[in-house]
């Protein structure tokens, strides 16, 4: 019988002692979670001030765009001189100048395409950073709950 009751003692003190770690445990991955937020909700605000931003990156394209046009529109009075006239004004051929033209025009488009690109992953990544967050949230809810409970046991086995 004293060895049932001296059990019972060395049962609830290693459950008292677990309670006690577990306890530390969770103040210490609340804390790295808060950090993990925080960290997070610093590069969601970098990408919405600079990739994320829809101004921006419609005035960017609008750059592009209107470099685009302007490309266009030298190519086609480059179409209405003749082969003469445009040696004579540019000192080259015409259909070099075309072909520079369209090379500088398919460069100008991948720029284009290259930016609605990084937008979108840069969207991506910071929907992303969000979600995680929203997980982390609701890791540290459960972990202060955990961490409620234990409290309670501790204070009922002193």
């Amino acid at each position: 019988m004293y060895r049932l009751a001296f059990y019972f003692l060395v049962i609830s003190g290693a459950e008292l002692k677990n309670s006690q770690s577990r306890l530390e445990q969770i103040t210490r991955d609340i804390i790295q979670f808060e950090n993990s937020i925080y960290v997070n909700s610093r590069n969601i605000d970098a990408l919405n001030d600079s990739y994320c931003d829809i101004y921006i990156h419609e005035s960017i394209k609008a750059e592009i765009n209107q470099e685009i046009n302007d490309l266009l529109d030298k190519k086609n009075y480059l179409n209405c001189l003749s082969a003469e006239d445009c040696f004579i004004k540019y000192k080259k051929d015409k259909s070099i100048l075309k072909t520079e033209i369209d090379f500088k025009i398919k460069q100008k488009t991948d720029q284009f395409y290259a930016q609605i690109k990084k937008f979108d992953q840069s969207c991506e990544n910071r929907d992303a950073y969000e979600r995680i967050n929203l997980s982390l949230c609701e890791k540290i809810n459960a972990l202060k709950n955990e961490r409620l409970t234990l409290q309670l046991f501790l204070r009922k086995n002193k």
